[in-house]
């Protein structure tokens, strides 16, 4: 099932978006910090798959991890958009 995930940049408070067809945990599990956000974030999904993570940019880049969209839409916006 794909999955999409949604970072919170500290740095810049703009979402970052990463879509992946993997399960996000096998794919972000690296990071102590960036797993237990999702492992924390787990009980707030929607019926989308959606998971609000906050993490830095510097930890994401840490891991290689590439995303494809910046948005300045809150988790809340951008999720009642797509519903």
């Amino acid at each position: 099932m794909s999955m999409l995930v949604l970072l919170q940049d500290n740095d810049s408070s703009q979402t970052i978006m990463l879509y992946r067809a993997l399960n996000a945990k096998s794919i972000l599990q690296g990071s102590r910090e960036v797993t237990e956000c999702l492992v924390n974030e787990e009980e707030k999904r929607t019926k989308l798959g959606l998971i609000s993570v906050v993490v830095t940019e510097k930890v994401l880049k840490r891991q290689g991890i590439q995303w494809v969209a910046r948005m300045p839409s809150s988790f809340a916006a951008l999720s009642l958009a797509m519903d």
